[in-house]
């Protein structure tokens, strides 16, 4: 393991500044201190580089596991195996996610961070805030921390997802309509985005709460038209189910009713 860039700094510093040691070192030295220092500083933006894709990487599988666990009636024993494995996933995704922040803090208090690096890992620390609160079921607390993420950093490539958890945590706390409004945010931001099948199939969730059925069809639909060989579809597909059935039900009641009267 090459030694840290901290160790290096005051080496070179006592040979470019300290007189006996000016003379004393031959250029030849001099200039293989200030190579090995490039090459550990190069070293370590490749540790970052690397880091930072990981980082990535996580963050698409966050997404990509959004929406799809029903905090409802889970329906279908196909239903209850992706909740339960996406509920695994998740955890272990947000020790991933732990283990690299911890990793890309180090490398940032050695000094070697480039700005821009270094903003978009502030940003991805404060997005994280919110990220835990709600894995807590902390989830008043989650939207107001991704709503202040949201105004410190409106430019940030994280607001889109704030928005969406946003609406999970509405959806959690079974204020559904503050839900739908928030996942339609999400779709009116970026249509082709990778939140879109996420946001509707939880629009479809929010309206079968609130028993319009109808309406939840509508977005359920499209989902499963949109988005057909998708997870998300799959549990679109099992709520269209349920729906029919209820509604089967109710007409049968209505008609047995009516035969009575």
């Amino acid at each position: 393991m090459p030694r840290s860039f901290a160790l290096y700094v005051p080496v070179v510093l006592s040979l470019l500044f300290s007189p006996l040691a000016a003379h004393a070192a031959s250029t030849k030295e001099l200039e293989a201190q200030v190579a090995e220092l490039k090459r550990v500083s190069d070293a370590q933006a490749k540790n970052l580089a690397t880091a930072l894709n990981q980082i990535q990487e996580v963050l698409a599988e966050f997404q990509s596991l959004t929406g799809r666990v029903d905090q409802g009636s889970h329906g279908s024993l196909e239903q209850e195996k992706i909740i339960k494995d996406n509920q695994v996933r998740l955890a272990t995704l947000e020790d991933q996610v732990f283990g690299l922040t911890r990793q890309l803090e180090e490398i940032k208090v050695v000094g070697l961070m480039p700005q821009t690096a270094s903003k978009t890992f502030s940003e991805f620390q404060a997005y994280q805030k919110g990220l835990s609160k709600l894995n807590a079921g902390e989830y008043k607390q989650a939207i107001q921390t991704f709503q202040s993420f949201i105004g410190a950093n409106p430019k940030s490539g994280f607001v889109e997802n704030a928005i969406y958890w946003i609406g999970e945590g509405y959806f959690a706390m079974r204020d559904y309509p503050a839900s739908v409004a928030e996942f339609q945010k999400v779709i009116k931001k970026n249509p082709e985005g990778d939140k879109v099948a996420a946001a509707m199939l939880k629009q479809g969730f929010a309206f079968f709460e609130m028993q319009s059925f109808e309406d939840a069809k509508i977005f359920l639909s499209k989902v499963t038209a949109k988005y057909p060989q998708s997870n998300e579809a799959i549990l679109a597909r099992d709520k269209i189910q349920r729906i029919n059935e209820l509604l089967a039900k109710k007409q049968q009641e209505a008609y047995e009713l009516k035969s009575v009267r």
